[in-house]
């Protein structure tokens, strides 16, 4: 069991980028728990844990009648959180690190090598759906078949040109559902369904956009979770929980 000094330990260790990257982690999709964030901020902004003063911030919240538990699940939400946001970075490192090998070895005239690196690079990426570093792999790949002169490089520039199409048409349609994903944020700020009629009526019209109805226009895993989140939190703000079941059947 966590107890209340391991856990606020455990939240001034964490960097700046860290406590953003938690924020939006306990925010989005089926994390969305704002009383534990609310926990998790209060205690963020205590330099010395001072447990009675959280009691009295929390006193009108579930978590104030049971807050051993709620520290515990903050706890590991927490743990979670960074685990998550570690595969992040590790991701970041292996793609620059095989970008790296492939210019070393494009540098020793190894070129097929250089290619395998920058392929292992690229499989990375599109793995983890890193389309900005696709591009970025992209661009160090015409460079390479103009240097390596290997092949007919009209035609090698013609395929990586239009693959870059491929990947920037994939980067945008992400941008779309990502900006759709967080304006519903702004409608679920400090509450975990939305009753009112206005804020319904404003999913809604996030949901009646052409995006929405049709999931095969998702071009990514992230633009496809999006996609269902946002069908299946309608139906509960709505209180059509066997519809919202559904969505989130066909979405596993």
């Amino acid at each position: 069991m966590a107890g209340s000094d391991q856990l606020h330990q455990l939240i001034q260790s964490l960097t700046r980028s860290e406590k953003r990257y938690f924020r939006l982690y306990a925010n989005s999709g089926e994390q969305r728990e704002p009383a534990y964030l609310e926990l998790f901020d209060l205690m963020s902004a205590q330099t010395d844990y001072d447990e009675k003063k959280i009691l009295e911030k929390l006193k009108h919240q579930n978590t104030a009648r049971n807050l051993s538990a709620a520290k515990n699940y903050l706890f590991e939400l927490i743990l979670r959180c960074l685990s998550e946001y570690n595969q992040a970075k590790t991701v970041d490192f292996r793609i620059n690190s095989y970008i790296q090998y492939s210019r070393l070895l494009q540098g020793k005239g190894q070129y097929k090598a250089a290619v395998k690196y920058l392929k292992k690079a690229e499989n990375v990426a599109k793995a983890h759906e890193k389309f900005t570093r696709i591009l970025e792999i992209k661009e160090v790949e015409k460079y390479m078949v103009t240097d390596m002169r290997m092949g007919n490089i009209k035609e090698g520039l013609s395929r990586i040109m239009s693959e870059e199409q491929q990947w920037v048409s994939a980067l945008l349609n992400k941008s779309i559902y990502m900006e759709a994903f967080y304006r519903s944020q702004l409608l679920f700020k400090n509450e975990k369904y939305v009753r009112s009629p206005e804020k319904i009526k404003q999913l809604q019209d996030i949901l009646n956009s052409p995006m929405f109805g049709d999931p095969e226009k998702a071009l990514s895993t992230y633009a496809l979770n999006v996609y269902y989140d946002l069908h299946a939190q309608h139906y509960w703000n709505v209180s059509e929980t066997a519809k919202a079941y559904e969505i989130k059947k066909k979405q596993l």
